[in-house]
């Protein structure tokens, strides 16, 4: 994993224990919901499905997800030196949000993908935390 794709890994965790937070859900749906738009990371929020991984929905969620992270990194990612394309964001953000769709899909059947599962669930929260106390003393 790139230095980028972890960083869009916390990124992505902290939106989905914020989302949980809104919607008592963890995992990504099917289908976009309305519900999951609320978040207070992205203005507007973000929302993304399981069902069409490569779809329209999670290309949007991409192209927002990217414009987001070039304001936010500027502040909280300083070793990201230079300027983040929006194309090597969206790529970033296609290949992490791709292995937690999958991961989510292959935890149905497999203790030890639903063990992982329930890490990054705790650690999202601690992401969360750590995020909100960093966004409050900016």
């Amino acid at each position: 994993m790139t230095t980028l794709q972890r960083s869009v890994y916390i990124i992505l965790l902290s939106i989905r224990a914020a989302n949980y937070l809104f919607t008592q859900k963890w995992e990504i749906p099917p289908f976009a919901q309305a519900t999951q738009a609320t978040n207070i990371f992205i203005k507007g929020g973000l929302m993304i499905e399981s069902t069409d991984i490569h779809g329209p929905v999670n290309k949007q969620a991409s192209l927002v997800f990217a414009k987001y992270f070039q304001r936010f990194s500027k502040d909280n990612f300083p070793y990201l030196k230079g300027s983040l394309s929006t194309a090597l964001l969206v790529n970033a953000f296609d290949t992490i949000l791709e292995c937690q769709i999958l991961l989510q899909t292959v935890a149905q059947s497999n203790e030890a993908a639903l063990a992982i599962v329930q890490s990054e669930r705790r650690l999202a929260r601690r992401i969360l935390v750590s995020n909100c106390i960093c966004i409050y003393h900016h």
